[in-house]
């Protein structure tokens, strides 16, 4: 995980920042942490219970991310 340069001092900072960012952080005692995308092997994992439910409970009633 690669950690950003900025620290927040309030949960109120935190809610107003944006750095016009298309990644994912988390927060982590006041800095945010960069999360590395999903492997390829959790996408295929996705995948397969995506069509399993879909197979179960029919096209309809399941939804992809």
């Amino acid at each position: 995980m690669l950690k950003t340069n900025y620290k927040f001092q309030t949960f109120e900072e935190y809610l107003s920042y944006n750095n016009n960012s298309e990644k994912f952080y988390e927060l982590f005692n006041g800095e945010l942490i960069e999360v590395p995308p999903e492997s390829g092997l959790n996408i295929e994992i996705a995948n397969f219970l995506f069509l399993q439910f879909a197979l179960i409970l029919g096209h309809r009633r399941v939804r992809g991310q």
